[in-house]
């Protein structure tokens, strides 16, 4: 039975799954390093969903592949409140609210998220307190 690479463990759940070195999120590429048969299928799983997935759309260089064009901004799924990037609006009277990202008719374009601001003169600043 084989061992797999990261956990070093003989896996029951088999070795079915390749392991992209460079994983798919960030495209396909012609030639791109394949591992298989040496990572077994939890390992695959694991490294998938708390690795490759993060990266892929919780990163700015995640992002910056649908603002510039290197997949469909229509493509785009927030990780919603487990996101570690926060968006806000640097100028005018929302300053300092925070915003996510959201694909609207091909285009990625921010949009407020539930917030409340508060002000104690009625005028910015105001500090906005999410849930």
């Amino acid at each position: 039975m084989p061992v797999c690479i990261y956990c070093l463990v003989d896996s029951d759940s088999g070795f079915t799954k390749s392991e992209h070195v460079l994983p798919r999120a960030f495209g396909k590429f012609e030639q791109n390093l394949t591992l298989i048969g040496v990572v077994c299928d939890d390992c695959n799983q694991f490294f998938g969903n708390e690795l490759e997935t993060p990266f892929a759309r919780d990163t700015p260089d995640g992002l910056d592949r649908f603002i510039l064009g290197g997949k469909n901004p229509d493509d785009y799924k927030s990780m919603g409140r487990r996101s570690s990037m926060r968006f806000q609006i640097d100028q005018g009277q929302l300053a300092g609210a925070a915003v996510v990202q959201r694909p609207v008719d091909g285009v990625l374009r921010v949009e407020p998220i539930e917030q409340i601001g508060v002000s104690m003169t009625g005028e910015p600043p105001i500090t906005f307190l999410e849930r």
